[in-house]
């Protein structure tokens, strides 16, 4: 039989080494974990920014309806019913921009963009309207943000697609509910004469 101080000593290095182990294990958890939700914080602040892009964008588009509205009112006569479908349409939009829920961001940015197309066939018939600042300007924004805002958009959605596959992916998954991290949504609103732009990796 080996000697009580060997078997002492024995017994104090196995449980030494158990005692390392399940530090290691659990310092490995915690590096995963810490390392699992900033990468999934990041893509969200990432999504964030990018979307306050695409704000950005859409409020210098639209920016200009109030001065059109007031500017040329007077010279559309009958037709100023869809002048009035813009105003409401922007109304409708600023509500849901405000209240931040992109489901119905994505409705309401598409009726916009639907009745200033319908206006702009109707200042065809107002040559007058259609020859003020006040349009000219209103045009100009237009086309000044088509592009930025179809690029933004797409960045977005990118940044989105980022952000669902982590938060679905092992071992985040695990977590992000109890994070608070849910899956968004992607923006698929049709501007101007663009279609809603496939979702990216569908």
């Amino acid at each position: 039989m080996e000697p009580f101080t060997t078997f002492i000593w024995k017994r104090i290095f196995v449980q030494l080494g158990a005692i390392i182990a399940i530090a290691a294990v659990l310092g490995g958890f915690v590096l995963v974990y810490n390392a699992t939700y900033n990468n999934v914080a990041g893509l969200d602040q990432l999504a964030d920014a990018r979307w306050a892009q695409v704000t950005r964008d859409m409020q210098e588009r639209y920016g200009g309806i109030p001065a059109l509205e007031a500017g040329i009112r007077p010279s559309l006569g009958a037709d100023v019913s869809a002048l009035d479908e813009v105003s409401k349409n922007l109304t409708l939009w600023q509500v849901a921009l405000r209240n931040g829920d992109i489901r119905k961001i994505n409705p309401a940015t598409t009726d916009l963009e639907a009745s200033i197309g319908y206006f702009s066939d109707i200042l065809k018939a107002h040559p007058q309207a259609a020859s003020s600042w006040e349009v000219q300007d209103f045009v100009g924004t237009l086309g000044r943000t088509d592009a930025r805002l179809s690029d933004d958009r797409a960045g977005y959605n990118e940044a989105i697609q980022r952000y669902n596959q982590a938060i679905s992916s092992f071992p985040a998954s695990l977590w992000t509910y109890n994070w608070g991290f849910l899956p968004r949504e992607y923006f698929t609103a049709r501007i101007g004469t663009t279609a809603p732009p496939p979702i990216p990796g569908g």
